[in-house]
């Protein structure tokens, strides 16, 4: 900004209060960037306080005046921590016990070697993709599997409207954004899950590209799914749409998806990735097959 390397933000603080605009104007490019960073943190973590530390916490404290939250889902109150330079020594004192910890650690290491078993082999995480357009009955599906098999059940809706309700209904592409993110959300709670789980996952599977899927698959440590494919007449799930349209939150599709949703039931088809179970929601679902079923092909120790 020209003001050479001795101008202190203190001194910046001061120009600005007396009409300085170049000094404003630095103190404005400093606190955009620190306030875009702060919101992307509340957005995604949700704290109920930010601290800033360090030598010029105070100062960035001061200077976010100048930079608004950019949203109201992202306030979140924000104070100086009161540590200031200390909080430098204190950091490097830290450091100096944990560098004196791990020498302590690996000097006890060398004098008395032992031998630690050979790890025993788990079983991959396992996945039943409980899958079917809306209205096709996987809720009623995938509850009554999780219920009698005990496993988790995560689905994509049970993610997804919660942050409708919060946020407030938006435009079809925002509900499609919020489904994307629901969806990447369900494999990374699968992938923190201890080896060897096995998940119920309801979703319609065919909203976005199947490598999509694979990757999400990969990426969550899923080696073996079995598909439960759910579907009924396009008339039929007109209706069953039609009927809980004023039970769902606003930004899901409203009567105008309709017309799609029929046509979307005349070319909609199961992923085939791995064994497969039909069912027709329109009878009365056949639990204990299902259960069966999943038995013998994905509930056995491998």
């Amino acid at each position: 900004a020209g003001l050479g390397p001795d101008v202190s933000v203190d001194q910046l603080f001061a120009r600005d209060a007396g009409g300085d605009p170049l000094a404003r104007g630095v103190l404005e490019a400093w606190a955009g960037p620190l306030r875009a960073a702060i919101d992307t943190t509340v957005a995604m973590f949700d704290p109920d306080l930010v601290l800033l530390g360090g030598g010029l916490g105070l100062a960035a404290h001061r200077a976010l005046a100048r930079a608004p939250a950019l949203a109201p889902w992202y306030q979140c109150p924000v104070e100086a921590a009161r540590l200031g330079d200390d909080a430098g020594v204190i950091g490097a004192g830290l450091q100096a016990l944990a560098a004196h910890a791990a020498a302590a650690q690996a000097a006890v290491a060398q004098a008395s070697p032992v031998s630690l078993p050979t790890a025993r082999a788990v079983p991959s995480r396992r996945a039943v993709l409980v899958n079917g357009i809306p209205a096709s009955g996987k809720s009623t599906v995938s509850r009554g599997i999780a219920e009698r098999m005990g496993w988790p059940l995560l689905a994509l809706d049970t993610i997804k409207n919660p942050f409708l309700e919060v946020l407030g209904g938006g435009d079809r592409e925002f509900n499609r954004t919020l489904g994307r993110a629901s969806y990447q959300a369900i494999w990374s709670v699968v992938g923190e899950a201890p080896a060897g789980s096995i998940f119920v996952v309801d979703a319609w599977f065919g909203f976005q590209p199947r490598q999509i899927l694979e990757d999400h698959l990969r990426s969550a440590g899923v080696e073996q799914t079995a598909e439960i494919w759910c579907h009924a007449p396009g008339e039929v799930l007109a209706e069953r749409y039609r009927a809980r349209l004023d039970q769902r939150p606003a930004g899901h599709p409203g009567a105008a998806y309709i017309p799609e949703l029929i046509e979307l039931a005349n070319r909609a088809e199961p992923l085939r990735r791995g064994p497969l179970f039909d069912v027709d929601t329109t009878k009365p679902i056949a639990f204990d097959a299902i259960t069966q079923w999943l038995q013998a092909t994905i509930a056995a120790d491998r």
